[in-house]
């Protein structure tokens, strides 16, 4: 359900989008917290203890597969821009890892007092990502949409 829901909004967006005449969207493929350094599926660690390995590898095919599916599903039919690379970067740098990519919920607590910073990119991964999209960006639709 909740995956129809989530194409349900990717439609809404982009019908409102073009209602805006937006000239470029660009959309990330969702990253996958639960792998180590070495690439493999790891729940050795605080924040993921809880959490078996074939449940995280459950999670991968049901759900973070699927919900990349929907993103290039609806960025093709609104001709977005999809950065497919995103989980990539993450594939050695999930929560777990040595080389963690991902805020920890104590890492969260130290920054910013509470645990709503947990389970996001750190800011390397970020400037990771937006450099990912400064390279898909299209500067002549942008020209355009500004003359």
């Amino acid at each position: 359900m909740r995956l129809f829901y989530l194409s349900h909004e990717l439609e809404r967006l982009g019908e409102r989008l073009n209602v805006l005449k937006a000239n470029q969207v660009v959309i990330p493929h969702y990253f996958d917290i639960s792998r180590n350094e070495k690439g493999f599926f790891d729940s050795n660690c605080s924040d993921l203890h809880q959490i078996s390995i074939s449940n995280l590898k459950l999670a991968d095919r049901q759900i973070l597969r699927r919900v990349n599916r929907v993103i290039s599903e609806k960025a093709k039919m609104f001709q977005w821009t999809v950065i497919d690379s995103v989980p990539k970067l993450f594939r050695h740098g999930g929560i777990c890892s040595t080389s963690s990519l991902i805020r920890s919920t104590s890492n969260s607590i130290q920054l910013q007092g509470d645990t709503l910073g947990a389970f996001h990119p750190i800011e390397a991964a970020h400037k990771s990502i937006a450099d990912f999209v400064w390279k898909k960006l299209d500067f002549k639709k942008l020209l355009r949409f500004q003359l």
